[in-house]
This record gives structure tokens, sequence and C-alpha cells, in this order.
């Protein structure tokens, strides 16, 4: 299973990659891993797509941890 820096450094590379088009990229690889029978694969592309929203969602008042 991918570590969280990971997952946060593939979010950043397809956020530079595909721009707002990053989080239906990611959820397209997720869902092309479930359709071959690799959920663990799906699962690690699903936290992608989470972490590009996270990522591309902060508000200017809010701070990111």
């Amino acid at each position: 299973m991918a570590g969280d820096l990971d997952i946060w450094r593939c979010a950043a590379l397809m956020i530079q990659r595909y721009g707002s088009n990053a989080d239906f990229e990611a959820h397209a690889r997720a869902e092309r891993r479930l359709d071959s029978g690799d959920r663990s694969g799906q699962q690690v592309w699903l936290r992608v797509t989470r972490a590009i929203t996270d990522l591309t969602h902060v508000r200017p008042h809010e701070t990111m941890h």
C-alpha cells in the first residue's frame, strides 16, 4: 500500500500534468484498476483522487496542516 507522502506527491504531479482534470483522470484510473480486478490499485487511486480534491479546494482563509 502506498504511503501518505506518495499519495500527496502523486496528487501534486497529477495536478501539474492534468490541471483541472486531475481528479477526473485519477478517478478514471481507479475505475480501470477495478475493472481489471486490482482492488488494491483502485484504493490507491481513490486516495489520490481525495488528495487532489483536498489540494485544489483549499480556501484562502484555511490553513493546511
